[in-house]
């Protein structure tokens, strides 16, 4: 299922991938126990050679990690919510 979460991020919980509309960033998601893990899946060469040559450039990579996990998530365990209330 597609979900636009706010302007900034599309979920796809089928394919397990969130993508940033504004950095064009893709995380790729694996699950891990009862939670997702989320990893760098592909993103722009220019954002990639920007990032780094920046001092903080893997903390911003990391930054966007976090935040793309967080909005995964939710996303999948509000899908998970309503699939239990189906039944």
């Amino acid at each position: 299922m597609l979900t636009i979460v706010d302007d900034e991020w599309l979920v796809d919980t089928e394919a397990l991938i969130c993508s940033n509309n504004l950095t064009k960033i893709v995380v790729g998601f694996s699950k891990s126990g009862k939670t997702y893990i989320g990893k760098i899946k592909d993103m722009p060469l220019e954002l990639t050679a920007r990032l780094a040559k920046m001092k903080d450039g893997d903390l911003l990579l990391k930054k966007t990690v976090l935040d793309a996990e967080e909005v995964f998530r939710k996303e999948m365990f509000a899908r998970d919510d309503d699939t239990e209330k189906q039944y």
